[in-house]
């Protein structure tokens, strides 16, 4: 959960080479080479941005669109996606200007490209929210509004123009629905393009997610709506796909709200549901250490202790530190664990923040 705050923008600087397993003392644990594959992916697909090797993008993006995966489930697809994607917290006008010119020579000389409309959209968002800002509405100046707002139109003519061979991929849907976020456009809208994303493509988590997020209090979502769009998610793919889903919205939710939030009546998270379907994820990447240490993870919020012995035994401390929130409390899940503590009933502390 650690790197989904760092991973999508930050990957276009230029970064000093860290020797794998470095940042772990030596050998790195297993389930972060997940996190060593993002980055490799994510930085050669920048580099052959920088270098302007558009047929070669476009060659593997269409690979992509094949459904490659990582070993824990994740899109490739992505990770080429947030790899060209511009540093949103540049201030530097003459690196935008030279990002936004990248795409459009990627354009002019490959007019049948499908990746390049939408990362250049996707690069017209992250200009726009470096114009806005990270910080509360109260804090955006008038100027910094407009231009948001100026940026994000451009964008959404962008995927508009080009939504015939758009929507063949993926991530044209998944932006079209951040879009109608931001835009703060009618919820109906984005319904209607989460629903022909799901009939599109049934197993593309990032729509779900978007859609997870549009739905959420801060922007304007009620108790309760967000899982019922997890449900109705889950119904719509039916059997272990459908599992799955519901545990990865519920999952994508939890990094993004505090425990006791995440955790509360009001957000409605059902943990059997939930269990289901890291249990079809655990069968379906078998070898995904990443998988097993989330659902440890929340099976500790949910205070399952059958889970949490059971998958805790054997899964490295610093993989587990990319989820736990500090080290005090998942040496307490470690006592608690080894404890005569009743398996089941209200636990007597829950966590304050989940991993970032």
């Amino acid at each position: 959960m650690k790197w989904a705050k760092l991973l999508i923008p930050a990957l276009l600087l230029v970064a000093v080479p860290v020797p794998p397993g470095a940042a772990y003392g030596g050998k790195t644990p297993a389930g972060v080479e997940e996190l060593r594959l993002r980055e490799e992916l994510s930085e050669k697909f920048a580099d052959l941005l920088a270098r302007k090797q558009f047929a070669e993008l476009d060659r593997l993006a269409e690979q992509l669109r094949k459904n490659e995966r990582t070993p824990s489930g994740l899109w490739k697809l992505d990770l080429l996606y947030s790899g060209i994607c511009p540093d949103k917290k540049n201030h530097n006008q003459h690196y935008w200007e030279m990002s936004l010119d990248q795409f459009r020579q990627w354009s002019e000389q490959r007019p049948d490209s499908i990746t390049a409309p939408i990362g250049l959209a996707g690069a017209w968002i992250a200009y726009a929210w470096q114009a806005r800002g990270s910080g509360l509405a109260s804090t955006v100046t008038e100027t910094g509004w407009k231009l948001f707002r100026e940026r994000l139109e451009k964008a959404y003519g962008i995927l508009a123009e080009n939504s015939k061979k758009g929507a063949a991929c993926p991530r044209w849907h998944r932006e079209m629905i951040h879009l109608a976020r931001v835009r703060s456009r009618p919820r109906p809208e984005a319904w209607e393009l989460l629903k022909a994303s799901a009939a599109a493509f049934p197993d593309y988590w990032e729509s779900y997610f978007q859609m997870a997020a549009c739905l959420q209090p801060r922007w304007g979502g009620r108790p309760g709506e967000m899982l019922k769009m997890a449900d109705w998610a889950a119904e719509h793919a039916g059997g272990e796909l459908g599992k799955e889903i519901y545990a990865r919205i519920c999952w994508a939710v939890g990094q993004s709200e505090t425990a006791r939030d995440f955790l509360s009546p009001e957000t409605g998270v059902d943990w059997e549901k939930m269990k289901a379907g890291f249990e079809v994820m655990m069968k379906k990447y078998p070898g995904s250490d990443w998988n097993r240490a989330a659902f440890c993870y929340f099976a500790w919020l949910f205070q399952d202790k059958p889970v949490v012995r059971e998958l805790f035994p054997g899964l490295d401390r610093r993989l587990l530190m990319e989820f736990w929130p500090d080290w005090k409390s998942m040496n307490e899940a470690r006592a608690w664990i080894e404890s005569k503590d009743p398996i089941s009933g209200p636990p007597k502390s829950r966590p304050q923040n989940p991993a970032p």
